[in-house]
C-alpha cells in the first residue's frame, strides 16, 4: 500500500507540472460610478490522473476503479448520447433530461459550464444532476477536466475536451459493449472531431429530435424557440450597448461585496396583488414594475437598500406555469399564422403575462397548458417561454385538477421498466431464510394484533399489538410494513421512490410513492395476511408505564382485523358489557391502547405539545355521477368536514412515540448523521395580530406565545373569553395558530442547531410509521436497522451516514412535501368549488380583519377550515365603507359593523373565469339561508334539538322574529318585550300568545318550560345580533339577558 501511495502521489506531483494552466479573464469592476475593464491573470492547477473510470462495467481496464459508482452505461445500447456544451442542456429544457435523456455521457467540463451558466434554474439543474445519478438512465458523468488521455487527445487532435471526449469512448465500444454503439454529440453549432471516420457523429439538436423523437411536438416548437432566441440575445449582446426598459443585473461577485459592505440584502420578493410594487424581507419597498427589474413575484433577489431596486435575481422560485392564452390574441383572427402569442399564467394574478414561441397558437384555444419560463431581457416588456404541453380544457374538471397537479410538479406517470422488473411476482411468499432470522409473532397467540385506518384503506403500514403478561404489565407493539426489504438501496425502484418522494392523495385518487402491487399488496399489512415488518415493543407495567428501553427488530406478523376508526370507536363505546366473544380481544385491547397513548398525549401536553386545528374535506359522489368529468354537477356530490373520533388520537400518539423511539435509538448510534424531523419555535412576532385581538375584543393583555404550555394556556383562555361559539372560536383560534407554525422539515442532527419539535414537544423526532406512502421513513428504517446491527443493513453503502447526501435528499423530501400539501388543498378547494357550481351554501364564518387598501373583509370558515374574501364593493347595499377599530369596518356609516372574531354568515358559491378557472366567491349572507342539514356550529345543533322536542312550539317563535331584515327585526323584539300578558286556555294548553314570556316573567320561579322558551329566544336574539349589528343598548340588552340566563340556569 505504500509504495502505491508514493506511486500517485508522483503522479499528481507530475500532473501538476502538466496541467499547470493559466487563463486571462476580464472583471468588471465600479470605480467612481464608471464600469471599468480590469485585466487580471489567474492561474488554476489542474491536476491529471490516469485512473478515471470509464463507466463501462464491463470494461476490463477500468472495472477496478468503479468503486461503487451510483450509475452505469449500458454496454447494449444502440448510441450513447454526449451534449456538446452548456447551450444544449439548456435549449433541450429540464423536461428532456427528466423524461426522455437516457444512456447519456455528460463530461464533467459541461456539467461545471452549465452550473454556472443556469445556477438561477433550480428546474434545470436538478434534472440535470438526474440523469447521472438516477440508476435508471443508464448515463455517466465522465470527468474530463482531470483526464490525462483526454488531454493528450484533446492537444493532438486541436479540438475541445467533449471532442477528445467523444473519440475516446468511439474506441471503448469497440472493447467495453457487446454490440458496436454509436456515440452522438449534440450541439447546437459545427464543431471539430477528433476522429476521421464515422465512429462519432456530430448532430444538431434540431436533427437529433426529428431522427429519434419526431412525434414530440412540443419538444420540437420548444427548441426551435429556444434556438432562435438565443440567436436574438446573440445578435442584441452585438449590436448593443446599453439601453433598454430595465436596468442592467451587477455580477455576482459584485453582489457578494454589497453583502459585505451592507448595500444589498438578499431576500424573497413579494409582489402585491396589482403587480404595481413589491416587497422584500417584509421591510423593503419596492415601488414600481421598473424597480422590481424583471424578478417575477417569490423569486430571491439582491435588492440595492439606496435605490430599492432589483439588480440580480439569485434564483428563481418557479419555472414552470400553467397558462391560457391571452383573451385579446385569442381572438386574433391570424393566430394560426403567428409563431407567438402572449399567456397568462394561471398560477397567482401576480405573475405577469408571458410571451410563448410556438407554431399555429390556435390549437390551444380553450385549453390548459403549461410553459417553461426561459428568459427576460433587459429590452422586452414580457419575459419568454416556451410551450410543453397541453394539459386539458378550460372550465373542465379533469383539466382544472391536472392543471393543479401540473403547476406543483406532480407528474402521474407509470413506474419504469427497470423498476416494475424488479417487482417481486403476485404469488411472493415470504422466503424460508427470513423465518430463521425474524421475530416470528404468529407463533404467540396471546399476542393480539390488528390495525386501525380510515375507511377504505389499502395501503396499511402499520398494526398495533397487546399481550398481557404473566406479571400483570403487557407488552404494547407498533408494527410497521418492512418496505427496504423490497425497495433496495440503489435500486431503480428506490430511484423512484426517492423521485416521488410521498404518496399524494387527493379526494377519490391517490398518486401513489411505489408500484401498486407493493403498496397495496405485499407491503401493506392486511388482514389475514402474512406480512414481514419492522416491530417496535414496549414492557409496560401495570400502570402502563414504560419500563426500559423499547425493542426494535425484524418480525414477520399477521394482522388479525383490519378495522377503521369509527367501528373502533364504537366498540370502545359500547363498553364491555355489549362485547361478543369474537370482539372482546379487540375491545381489551383498544382500551389498554387508549389508556396508554392518553398518559403519553399528557406527558407531551405538560412540556407543551400543541393542539391545533386543522380540517380535511370528504367528497361523496352520488353512484350514478359516472366520469370524474362530470362532478360539475353539484347534485350528485357531497361536502362535508371527516369527523374526528378519540381513537384516530389514540393511533397517532401510537405513531408519535414510535417514531420518538426510532429518532432516539438512530441518534444514539449515528449522533450527527442521524435523519431527523424538526420543527422551529415559531417568530417572535408571528401572534402579534392574534395578541391585538385579545387585548381589544377579548380584554385579554397576557397572551404568551415564548412556549409550548404557555401558547396552549393562551389559546385556551382566548377560546373561553370568546362569546361567540365555542366550536367556532376554538376553530379560528387554533386554526389561526398553526398557519403562524413553521413548517416542519426533514433535516441531519448536525449539532449546531436544535433538532427538536416543537409542536409535539419532544427533543427528537424521525418518521418511521409510514414507509409506504413516505420516503423518509424507509431512510429511517435503514439507518434504524443498521443502528441496532442488523447484518443486511451493514453490508450497504456510506451514504446513510454522509452528511452531504443526507443534506441534498432532505432538501428534496421537504420540497416534495411541500408540494404534496399544496396540491391535497388545491384539489380539494377544486373539488368544492366544482360541487358549489348550481348547489351555494350560506355558512356559519367568522371575520379575520379587514383589508382597507382592497376594501375586502377576510373571513374564516370553522367548519371547512377555509378562508376567503368577501369583496364588500360587490354588495348591492353597500354605499360608504369606514376602518373602525383594530382589523374592523363600518357599512353605510354605521348601519352594519364588522369586527375580527364576530360571527357572521356567508354564502360560498363558485364561479368559473376562463383566465383564473374555477374559483370560489364569498358573499354576505343571512342566517335563515343555513342549510336544514347544516350542522357547522353548536348553536344550530341546540335549535334542532328544540325543533325535535317541540315542533309546533319552535316553528311558531320562529316565525315571530323575522332576521332578513334589521328593521323589522328590531321591531319584532321591542314588540316581544312589551308582551306582559300570556293567558292559557281552560284545558292547561298554551295560546300562541304565550310564545313569548313577558318581562316580569324573569321575577319568578322558572319552570322547565319557561327555561325552554328563554333559551330558545336568547339563541335566537344572538343570532340576530350575529347576523346584522344594531345599536349599542341593544347589545347590552341581549348581553345582560344572556348572562341572567346563565345565572339562573
Amino acid at each position: 500500500m505504500g509504495r502505491n501511495d508514493d506511486a500517485r502521489r508522483n503522479r499528481r506531483r507530475r500532473a501538476r507540472v502538466f496541467g499547470g494552466e493559466k487563463r486571462r479573464k476580464l472583471v468588471a469592476e465600479r470605480e467612481g460610478g464608471i464600469r471599468g475593464m480590469v485585466l487580471q491573470t489567474t492561474s488554476n492547477e489542474v491536476y491529471l490522473r490516469e485512473d478515471i473510470s470509464c463507466g463501462f462495467p464491463g470494461c476490463v481496464s477500468c472495472d477496478e476503479r468503479q468503486n461503487g459508482a451510483p450509475t452505469a452505461l449500458n454496454e447494449r445500447c444502440d448510441f450513447f448520447l454526449v451534449p456538446s456544451s452548456a447551450s444544449v442542456i439548456g435549449v433541450l429544457g429540464a423536461q428532456f433530461w427528466e423524461d426522455l435523456a437516457r444512456d447519456c455521457i455528460l463530461c464533467k467540463s459541461v456539467e461545471t459550464r452549465t452550473r454556472e451558466k443556469f445556477n438561477s434554474n433550480p428546474r434545470l439543474m436538478r434534472a440535470m444532476r438526474s440523469v447521472y445519478e438516477d440508476s435508471r438512465k443508464d448515463s455517466f458523468l465522465f470527468d474530463d477536466l482531470h483526464s490525462r488521455k483526454i488531454r493528450e487527445l484533446s492537444k493532438r487532435s486541436g479540438c475541445g475536451l467533449v471532442e477528445a471526449t467523444a473519440a475516446f469512448y468511439a474506441e471503448k465500444v469497440q472493447t467495453a459493449t457487446t454490440r458496436r454503439s454509436k456515440v452522438i454529440v449534440l450541439t447546437t453549432k459545427p464543431m471539430k472531431s477528433a476522429v476521421k471516420d464515422n465512429a462519432v457523429t456530430t448532430m444538431h439538436v434540431i436533427e437529433y429530435i426529428q431522427k429519434y423523437h419526431p412525434e414530440n411536438e412540443a419538444l420540437m416548437s420548444k427548441v426551435q424557440a429556444a434556438l432562435e432566441e438565443k440567436e436574438e440575445e446573440n445578435e442584441k449582446e452585438e449590436d448593443m450597448e446599453g439601453g433598454g426598459t430595465f436596468s442592467e443585473y451587477i455580477t455576482r461577485v459584485e453582489v457578494e461585496e454589497g453583502i459585505a459592505n451592507g448595500t444589498i440584502v438578499i431576500g424573497q420578493m413579494r409582489v402585491d396583488s396589482k403587480r404595481t410594487s413589491a416587497v422584500v424581507n417584509n421591510s423593503i419597498r419596492i415601488d414600481s414594475k421598473v424597480k422590481m427589474n424583471r424578478a417575477l413575484h417569490l423569486d430571491t433577489v439582491a435588492v440595492d437598500v439606496n435605490t430599492n431596486e432589483v439588480v440580480y435575481v439569485v434564483s428563481r422560485k418557479q419555472m414552470e406555469f400553467t397558462c391560457v392564452l391571452d383573451e385579446h390574441d385569442s381572438d386574433d383572427s391570424r393566430l394560426a399564422q403567428r409563431s407567438s402569442v402572449l399567456v397568462v399564467p394561471r398560477e397567482s394574478s401576480k405573475l405577469p403575462r408571458f410571451k410563448m414561441f410556438k407554431n399555429a397558437p390556435d390549437t390551444l384555444k380553450g385549453k390548459v397548458f403549461s410553459v417553461r419560463f426561459s428568459s427576460w431581457s433587459r429590452q422586452k416588456t414580457f419575459p419568454d417561454a416556451h410551450f410543453l404541453e397541453v394539459i386539458g380544457d378550460v372550465g373542465n374538471f379533469k383539466g382544472e385538477v391536472d392543471a393543479v397537479l401540473t403547476s406543483c410538479m406532480i407528474r402521474k406517470e407509470p413506474f419504469g421498466v427497470k423498476a416494475n422488473s424488479e417487482l417481486p411476482r403476485s404469488d411472493w411468499t415470504i422466503p424460508l431464510e427470513e423465518l430463521d432470522t425474524r421475530r416470528d409473532f404468529r407463533k404467540d397467540p396471546a399476542t393480539c394484533i390488528f390495525s386501525v385506518d380510515p375507511p377504505g384503506c389499502v395501503d396499511v403500514d402499520d398494526a398495533l399489538s397487546v399481550k398481557k403478561l404473566e406479571s400483570g404489565g403487557y407488552e404494547i407493539g407498533v408494527h410497521i410494513a418492512d418496505v427496504s426489504f423490497f425497495v433496495r438501496e440503489k435500486s431503480a425502484l428506490d430511484a423512484e421512490g426517492r423521485a416521488r418522494g410521498t404518496t399524494v392523495y387527493l379526494p377519490n385518487e391517490r398518486i401513489d410513492m411505489l408500484p401498486e402491487i407493493l403498496s397495496a399488496n405485499l407491503c401493506s399489512l392486511l388482514e389475514g395476511q402474512d406480512r414481514l415488518a419492522v416491530s417496535c415493543v414496549w414492557l409496560v407495567n401495570e400502570d402502563l408505564r414504560i419500563e426500559g428501553k423499547p425493542w426494535f427488530g425484524r418480525s414477520i406478523i399477521r394482522n388479525r382485523k383490519a378495522i377503521d376508526y369509527y367501528s373502533a370507536q364504537a366498540l370502545l363505546d359500547g363498553g364491555d358489557a355489549g362485547c361478543k366473544n369474537n370482539v372482546r380481544d379487540f375491545y381489551d385491547a383498544l382500551y389498554v391502547l387508549t389508556t396508554f397513548a392518553n398518559s403519553r398525549r399528557r406527558v407531551r401536553e405538560m412540556n407543551g405539545a400543541l393542539e391545533l386545528a386543522s380540517a380535511e374535506l370528504r367528497f361523496e359522489t352520488h353512484a350514478d355521477a359516472g366520469d370524474r368529468e362530470e362532478l360539475s354537477t353539484a347534485k350528485r356530490t357531497a361536502v362535508a368536514e371527516k369527523r374526528d373520533v378519540h381513537t384516530m388520537k389514540t393511533v397517532a400518539e401510537l405513531m408519535i412515540s414510535a417514531n420518538c423511539a426510532c429518532a432516539e435509538r438512530i441518534h444514539t448510534k449515528f449522533l450527527e448523521a442521524s435523519f431527523v424531523r424538526r420543527h422551529r419555535m415559531p417568530a417572535a412576532d408571528a401572534f402579534d395580530d392574534i395578541k391585538k385581538y385579545c387585548r381589544e375584543f377579548l380584554n385579554f393583555n397576557s397572551f404568551d406565545s415564548s412556549s409550548g404550555v404557555s401558547l396552549n394556556e393562551s389559546l385556551s383562555k382566548a377560546i373561553r373569553l370568546s362569546t361567540d361559539s365555542r366550536a367556532s372560536a376554538e376553530a379560528f383560534f387554533r386554526g389561526n395558530a398553526a398557519q403562524k407554525m413553521q413548517e416542519a422539515e426533514y433535516c441531519v442532527c448536525d449539532g449546531a442547531t436544535s433538532s427538536s419539535h416543537f409542536g409535539l414537544a419532544v427533543d427528537l423526532y424521525t418518521h418511521f410509521t409510514s414507509p409506504i406512502r413516505r420516503y423518509a421513513d424507509i431512510i429511517a428504517h435503514r439507518q434504524l436497522l443498521s443502528a441496532i446491527g442488523d447484518c443486511r443493513a451493514a453490508k450497504r453503502s456510506d451514504d446513510l451516514l454522509k452528511k452531504s447526501i443526507l443534506h441534498d435528499l432532505a432538501d428534496h423530501l421537504n420540497e416534495r412535501t411541500r408540494m404534496s400539501k399544496v396540491v391535497q388543498r388545491k384539489v380539494s378547494e377544486v373539488y368544492l368549488a366544482f360541487s358549489m357550481l348550481d348547489n351555494a351554501k350560506t355558512k356559519i364564518a367568522m371575520v379575520e380583519s379587514y383589508d382597507k387598501e382592497r376594501e375586502v373583509l377576510k373571513v374564516f370558515l370553522p367548519s371547512w377550515h377555509l378562508r376567503g374574501n368577501v369583496f364588500l364593493r360587490d354588495e348591492t347595499d353597500v354605499k360608504t365603507l369606514d376602518p373602525c377599530g383594530l382589523g374592523g369596518v363600518s357599512i353605510n356609516k354605521g348601519e352594519r359593523e364588522f369586527y375580527p372574531l364576530q360571527i357572521i354568515y356567508i354564502e360560498v358559491s363558485a364561479t368559473s373565469s376562463y383566465t383564473r378557472g374555477i374559483q370560489l366567491t364569498f358573499t354576505l349572507s343571512e342566517a335563515f339561508k343555513l342549510s336544514p342539514d347544516d350542522d357547522d356550529n353548536d348553536l344550530r345543533e341546540m335549535e334542532r334539538r328544540d325543533v325535535e322536542n317541540a315542533p309546533e312550539l319552535a316553528q311558531a317563535f320562529e316565525n315571530s322574529v323575522t332576521i332578513s331584515s334589521t328593521n323589522r327585526k328590531k321591531v319584532l323584539l321591542e314588540r316581544n318585550e312589551r308582551r306582559d300578558d300570556a293567558t292559557k286556555t281552560d284545558d292547561g294548553s298554551e295560546t300562541d300568545e304565550m310564545l313569548v314570556p313577558p318581562k316580569s316573567f324573569r321575577m319568578r320561579a322558572l319552570d322547565p318550560y319557561s327555561v325552554h322558551l328563554l333559551t330558545l329566544k336568547a339563541a335566537l336574539e344572538m343570532k340576530c345580533s350575529r347576523t346584522r349589528i344594531v345599536d349599542e343598548p341593544s347589545k347590552a340588552r341581549y348581553a345582560r339577558r344572556r348572562a341572567r340566563l346563565e345565572k339562573v340556569l
